[in-house]
């Protein structure tokens, strides 16, 4: 969901954090946003709902930390 406040005008940014990838897939952990402020509550909140296929390592899961960037544009 978007604030308000970023409606009114256009916008072209990124954000972007660090998680880790739980053995299940989902993302036990989100930290160190970068980017536009006014997004990074919005995409932080996004982010609790994603879920990845777990990496296997010799045939069983295993937690990584990865990158996420998200695009945040205006039409």
């Amino acid at each position: 969901m978007m604030p308000r406040s970023g409606l009114a005008f256009h916008y072209d940014s990124y954000v972007s954090f660090k998680i880790l990838v739980a053995t299940n897939g989902d993302i036990g952990c989100i930290w160190e946003p970068k980017g536009n402020p006014l997004f990074v509550r919005g995409v932080n909140e996004a982010l609790q709902y994603w879920r990845y296929k777990p990496m296997l390592l010799d045939g069983k899961p295993i937690e990584y930390v990865g990158v996420v960037k998200v695009h945040v544009k205006s039409d």
